[in-house]
């Protein structure tokens, strides 16, 4: 199958103040069935949230390579890989595993549509016959509230067909979803028609430019939260 995919995320203003790397890790990648978009977000309460982010992302890339479908099933799979990996991390340092926490979205595009396993914030929006969130972010009661993938929370799936799927964490939940109405920003179908006209494979030119669009001081006076957007198009 042939698909462009671009990814780039942003340091929020509040880890810029305190010298603080982000939290968020991502991935956006081809493999045997089409092609795989990962996001992460390490709990901000976390002692090493950024840790545990990075190694979810690194274990469940790892486990979607070795998948020949990219189906639903390889997709929690892979969460329930990263979980195991996290929990291993925390023993080995002598750690609880909440030290580690971490929301974590796996996403694949295949020729049958989009499929998804999510633990946490961030979502999924998917465009079929129309745009639509695919997996909407898990909140509390709480603002900031949310599940993580060192707890007991359940990995949540679903499935679209689909030809162009984007994934994103938390920071830009409110600019890219209609606080009303709950569905996705307009922006998405513009944003996929530019991608249609790029090179197959990962574009590292649109890759920067969306890099430089979330780097934008009228993103940041939206939310200071690191900011991390996948996109991916069937060609």
């Amino acid at each position: 199958m042939r698909a462009t995919t671009v990814a780039a995320g942003v340091r929020g203003t509040r880890h810029a103040r305190q010298g603080a790397p982000s939290q968020d890790h991502f991935a956006a990648f081809s493999a045997p069935f089409g092609v795989a978009l990962i996001v992460a977000d390490g709990a901000g309460s976390a002692a090493r949230g950024g840790v545990g982010a990075a190694l979810g992302v690194r274990a469940a890339r790892a486990a979607l390579r070795q998948s020949e479908a990219g189906s639903v099933d390889d997709c929690r799979a892979a969460c329930e890989v990263a979980r195991a990996r996290l929990h291993r991390a925390a023993a080995g340092a002598g750690r609880p595993p909440r030290d580690f926490a971490t929301t974590l979205i796996v996403a694949t595009l295949t020729e049958a549509g989009a499929a998804v396993a999510h633990v946490g914030d961030g979502a999924v929006v998917a465009k079929g016959a129309a745009l639509a969130v695919l997996s909407a972010p898990d909140v509390g009661a709480f603002a900031g509230e949310t599940t993580f993938l060192t707890s007991d929370s359940e990995i949540r799936t679903a499935t679209a067909p689909a030809t162009a799927l984007a994934v994103f964490s938390d920071g830009l939940e409110r600019l890219l979803i209609e606080a009303a109405s709950g569905a996705p920003a307009p922006v998405f179908d513009r944003w996929f028609k530019i991608l249609q006209e790029g090179a197959a494979g990962h574009d590292h030119a649109l890759s920067a430019a969306l890099r430089r669009y979330l780097a934008q001081p009228a993103v940041a006076e939206r939310t200071d939260d690191d900011v991390t957007l996948c996109l991916a198009v069937r060609c």
